[in-house]
């Protein structure tokens, strides 16, 4: 069976994106429209990145991961992990694993190993 485009594009964002549906008071709701049409701003990409900053500041501390003697300190992003390792004074080694690759810390630290 063939799918229209609308479908199709049903179907990828089901599979790719969640919804989050808040009620506000509506003067609240009035004045962000507002205030986003005069300034030509995205209304999703401010809560997008609201969103995204509330994720980054309150997220727990990851431990640092030790693998073959080698210590990397991990920060997670909403997309990727960064690791930096020091290799030296002042010189460090930087990787960025996507979240596609190694959702988890885990996954993540089994990766680092099988590629050390």
């Amino acid at each position: 069976m063939t799918m229209t485009r609308t479908e199709a594009a049903a179907k990828y964002n089901a599979k790719n994106y969640g919804t989050l549906t808040v009620r506000l008071d509506k003067n609240l709701v009035n004045e962000f429209k507002r205030i986003t049409a005069e300034n030509e701003d995205s209304q999703a990409q401010i809560i997008k990145q609201a969103i995204e900053a509330y994720l980054i500041k309150n997220k727990k501390e990851i431990p640092n991961m030790i693998i073959a003697g080698k210590t990397y300190k991990v920060k997670e992003n909403i997309n990727s992990w960064s690791l930096t390792q020091n290799v030296s004074n002042g010189f460090n080694i930087n990787l960025t694993v996507s979240k596609k690759d190694c959702p988890t810390y885990e996954e993540l630290k089994d990766f680092i190993t099988k590629n050390n």
